[in-house]
Order: C-alpha cells, then structure tokens, then sequence
C-alpha cells in the first residue's frame, strides 16, 4: 500500500522518468536523422516537464 501512495504522489516524476527513457533510447536506436530530431523532441519535453515539476 505505502508503495501505491509513494507513485501516486510522485505521478509526474514517473512520467518524465519514461519520456526521458523513451527519448534517450529512440535516438540511440534509430539511424534517420528525422527520427533522432523527434527522439530529441522527446526528450526535451521531459526536461521541460522536470524543470516545471522542481
């Protein structure tokens, strides 16, 4: 139960935390520059969205 209430309350840690891990591994991944741009896209979003949350 505490481990529900702990992800509950910190929601949009656990988002950023998978947008930044999803951005990160798109741009190692891929090989078209046009798909490393979105991956980078990514995950500057997910620090935008850590620097509004901090």
């Amino acid at each position: 139960m505490d481990l529900v209430a702990t992800i509950t309350a910190n929601w949009n840690y656990l988002i950023v935390i998978l947008l930044m891990m999803g951005g990160l591994f798109i741009v190692i991944s891929q090989n078209n520059m046009v798909k490393k741009l979105v991956g980078l896209a990514i995950f500057q979003t997910s620090v935008f969205l850590f620097y509004i949350t901090v």
